[in-house]
């Protein structure tokens, strides 16, 4: 029968309380060596080709009812070369029984590889191979590319199949900036030992330094340039609102740089940016004075045997003159501080 029979102390006489004994015989999982059996499930009873490396194993297994009873788990021993057969009993609280069987062979581990190492080593541009000489007995290489080269291809092979890159370190393209470049080639041996190698790239660095002008011309003023010297003034005349830059520099790999700027009178800076194909700046700072507006006018014009009415805003005059004159006596007071010249003034017809 798979009931129990319980009368309670408290029970009324002639009454009798019953209850089902769990049949759960199962288990939830079998482990070796803390490591659950491949495959498994509580419904499978039989496991075979089971390879374990030890000798003396632990086999633990978990039921699925706690009411329930294990039997034969613990170190178990094994035989070299031989497949042993396990079986784990599990009674139910009703105590029907079960057995699940494991098939166990021992194989020796095979002993891991320790090799680390690169059997090649080489670097491409644009599927071109670099002068490069890789050396076995060497882990750290010095390489010298020009200037063009702005990027490779690291290919590298290894001794051992077993052995693998570590992540982010293994064959791969790179960019190269002018300069030292440092790159690592890391070899992981399947035991776990880790190997490096460097590459120590020198990007050789032709581009051009020259920052300089040569030449310079403001609103069609030219600008007499020294060198190594770039602080200059230019004098502009009043009637000069806005600066027009004209700037070349010596190098046409150079990059120029301004902004045009509106002229206040009096003096105003203004600056012009050259950076080489380098990369290295220069600036060279122009002082621009806006000279003061001169008013120019004449205070009186007066000639010889001719009467005309003369005002000093007015600058256009009609004269009929006699015909026997072929030039006129001309007389001029100027503004004091100006200078004039009579033109034109001979074999008038």
């Amino acid at each position: 029968s798979n009931e129990e029979t319980l009368t309670p102390s408290n029970a009324q006489e002639g009454f009798e309380i019953t209850q089902s004994l769990s049949s759960d015989n199962t288990l939830k999982s079998i482990t070796i060596d803390g490591v659950e059996i491949k495959g498994f499930n509580s419904k499978t009873y039989y496991y075979d080709n089971i390879v374990v490396h030890k000798l003396i194993v632990k086999i633990d297994a978990v039921k699925n009812d706690s009411k329930a009873s294990v039997y034969n788990i613990g170190d178990t021993i094994l035989k070299e070369g031989s497949k042993v057969s396990h079986h784990i009993t599990v009674i139910a609280e009703d105590k029907t029984e079960r057995t699940y069987t494991l098939m166990i062979t021992y194989q020796k581990e095979e002993e891991k590889s320790d090799d680390n190492t690169l059997k090649s080593l080489e670097l491409y541009y644009d599927n071109e191979k670099l002068d490069f000489a890789f050396d076995a007995k060497k882990t750290s290489f010095d390489v010298n590319v020009d200037s063009n080269i702005n990027k490779v291809k690291i290919k590298a092979t290894l001794n051992d199949s077993k052995a693998s890159f570590t992540s982010k370190y293994g064959p791969r393209d790179v960019s190269l900036s002018y300069g030292k470049n440092k790159f690592l080639v890391k070899v992981k041996s399947e035991q776990g030992n880790e190997k490096t190698y460097t590459l120590n790239i020198l990007r050789n660095d032709d581009r051009s330094d020259d920052n300089s002008l040569s030449s310079l011309v403001i609103n069609n003023t030219k600008v007499t340039l020294e060198k190594n010297k770039y602080d200059y003034e230019v004098k502009l005349p009043y009637s000069e609102e806005k600066t027009k830059v004209y700037a070349v520099s010596t190098s046409d790999k150079a990059k120029v740089e301004y902004e045009d700027i509106d002229l206040e009178v009096g003096e105003n800076n203004l600056k012009i940016k050259v950076t080489s194909e380098k990369g290295n700046v220069e600036e060279y700072q122009l002082k621009i004075i806006r000279q003061e507006e001169i008013k120019v006018y004449l205070e009186n014009i007066t000639i010889a045997g001719y009467d005309f009415l003369f005002k000093k805003e007015v600058t256009t005059y009609e004269l009929t003159i006699k015909k026997e004159d072929t030039k006129l006596n001309v007389s001029v007071t100027p503004k004091e501080g100006l200078e004039y010249e009579v033109l034109n003034n001979q074999n008038l017809e």
